[in-house]
């Protein structure tokens, strides 16, 4: 990633790029055994441990997703970063990070779906999609819309994608009340009976 071009042209802080860049030495640094925390997660953790930091973080994640267009790998890095830091300890204390009154981060997960051809990013972008709307932050009828489109399309590269994104939605109550008035639950069904996947029945 050219980070000192992105800073240059304005599209990330010094400050953003300097945390991100002590994320990506932690995950170099971190122990490679399984009964370690996955790598990226654990630098996350170090580098966001000030409710500061953990701030920065997620303007810079967000800094990437507004400014950030036709890079695959920037983009994909991105969203996963967004998902790692809303999980890292619980979506209650992630998702308020990304409070903006200027940019509307939901949205911006949303057009990083209709955009990308790359299943990593779609799937990354739309879990990072559903955590947000499942704390009620955001527009859902985009997202829902989007859900049933990829449900209905057999050979949609992005139906692996929505199938697991909507355990995470429905979470909320609310988005369980939207997604039963576009019919929701009845795809839902009839997308589950024609799946022999064992992991997206569970």
């Amino acid at each position: 990633v050219s980070w000192d071009e992105f800073v240059r042209n304005d599209f990330i802080s010094q400050e953003g790029v300097t945390l991100l860049r002590r994320i990506h030495s932690g995950i170099a640094q971190a122990p490679q055994d399984l009964e370690s925390e996955d790598p990226s997660k654990a630098a996350l953790r170090t580098v966001a441990s000030t409710p500061q930091d953990a701030l920065g973080v997620a303007r810079a994640l967000t800094s990437l997703l507004q400014n950030v267009t036709g890079q695959e790998a920037v983009i994909s890095y991105a969203v996963t970063r967004v998902v790692d830091l809303i999980e890292l300890d619980n979506p209650r204390v992630g998702v308020p990070l990304f409070a903006n009154p200027d940019v509307d981060v939901p949205m911006l997960l949303l057009r990083v779906l209709k955009a990308s051809n790359n299943a990593y990013t779609i799937t990354q972008a739309s879990r990072a999609l559903a955590l947000f709307l499942s704390m009620d932050q955001g527009e859902r009828a985009s997202f829902i819309a989007w859900i049933e489109q990829c449900l209905t399309r057999p050979n949609d590269t992005s139906r692996n994608a929505a199938i697991a994104a909507l355990p995470v939605l429905l979470r909320s109550q609310d988005a369980r009340v939207d997604f039963a008035r576009v019919n929701g639950v009845s795809l839902a069904a009839s997308t589950l009976a024609q799946s022999t996947a064992p992991q997206q029945q569970y």
